[in-house]
């Protein structure tokens, strides 16, 4: 099983109990693209149960394994916004430094440098390796098709125990751990942005709002194919 960390999805909180179900090496965490490391990794991931990470679709070719993913979305007005102020309030994240120089998210959006901004679930589910911006719908087919093929499971950020839950029960985990919260902004229900702002995060995500409203309509939340289930606890 591969888990596609999509940033600001609650990816963290899912990595965390994904580590309590499948512990010691049976699960491989992979943060890091830098070839050396990708390929020092490589032993274990054959090995493993389970692959979680911030990784794209297409990691299984890399590695020459068979897999199955599962992933969770956000709406992506939210995931923008949130991305955005989770970057402003870690000094060692990526963009951190420009945003502490004053760098709105409305002129980040339009700088079109970074890709986590632009369609970014859209990209990661499409196995797009590049930074270009990102706007040929072909590439919201490719990653619509990538879901129908080769993904199990795709939660809801915004139904997080539900989707928790009923990927458990697909997969046949026998007792479900606590489910932690991490990274989780804590004035997170009194942000708001102007609508200028709003509207720019549209503009450019908006793949990323197809892809949601396609899953949200299609019920991708429920599994599709069953995966191999872990022996609980070992």
């Amino acid at each position: 099983m591969i888990f596609v960390h999509i940033p600001k999805t609650a990816g963290s909180s899912f990595r965390e109990l994904l580590q309590e179900i499948y512990p010691r090496k049976r699960c491989v965490l992979i943060y890091s693209h830098e070839p050396d490391h990708l390929d020092a990794l490589r032993k274990e991931v054959e090995r493993a149960d389970a692959i979680c990470g911030h990784v794209s679709f297409g990691i299984h070719e890399f590695y020459g394994i068979e897999a199955r993913y599962v992933t969770f979305v956000r709406h992506p007005v939210d995931r923008v916004i949130s991305l955005y102020r989770h970057q402003a309030r870690e000094p060692g994240s990526e963009y951190h430094q420009l945003i502490a120089r004053d760098m709105t998210l409305k002129d980040l959006l339009r700088s079109e440098q970074y890709p986590q901004f632009n369609n970014h679930m859209v990209r990661i589910i499409a196995g797009l390796p590049d930074s270009e911006p990102a706007h040929d719908r072909h590439l919201l087919e490719r990653a619509e098709a990538n879901l129908d093929l080769h993904f199990d499971f795709v939660g809801l950020t915004e139904r997080f125990d539900e989707s928790v839950a009923l990927l458990g029960k697909t997969l046949g985990w026998t007792a479900l751990p606590s489910i932690p919260r991490l990274n989780v902004d804590p004035d997170w229900g009194s942000v708001t942005v102007d609508e200028e702002t709003r509207t720019e995060i549209v503009r450019f995500n908006a793949l990323d709002l197809a892809l949601y409203d396609s899953v949200v309509s299609e019920q991708h939340l429920y599994a599709t194919l069953p995966l191999a289930s872990p022996t609980q606890g070992s």
